[in-house]
């Protein structure tokens, strides 16, 4: 919602307090964010992103190559099953 133009963004639960301070903020040009929403924003933006192995992009750019799981494991000497773990 952030991206497509929210200036803030409360939970249902919020206060009648917290709900002033946000329409404030908002109208002076600010962005709010009720505490819980801050926290889980803070936390996705904590997550590590999973690391890919070689064995895994090389599969993945056979894919993009157009090749089937069939061809990709044929190729690799590898199981289906392997590629589909892969993939």
């Amino acid at each position: 919602m952030m991206d497509k133009g929210a200036r803030g963004y409360l939970l249902k639960n919020g206060s009648g307090k917290e709900l002033m301070e946000a329409i404030q903020a908002v109208i002076k040009g600010k962005t709010f964010l009720s505490d819980e929403a801050a926290m889980v924003l803070h936390h996705q933006a904590n997550e590590s992103i999973p690391v890919i192995t070689c064995r895994e992009m090389e599969v993945l750019e056979l894919l993009a190559d157009g090749l089937t799981n069939q061809e990709i494991a044929v190729k690799l000497f590898v199981s289906i099953t392997t590629v589909d773990s892969h993939r």
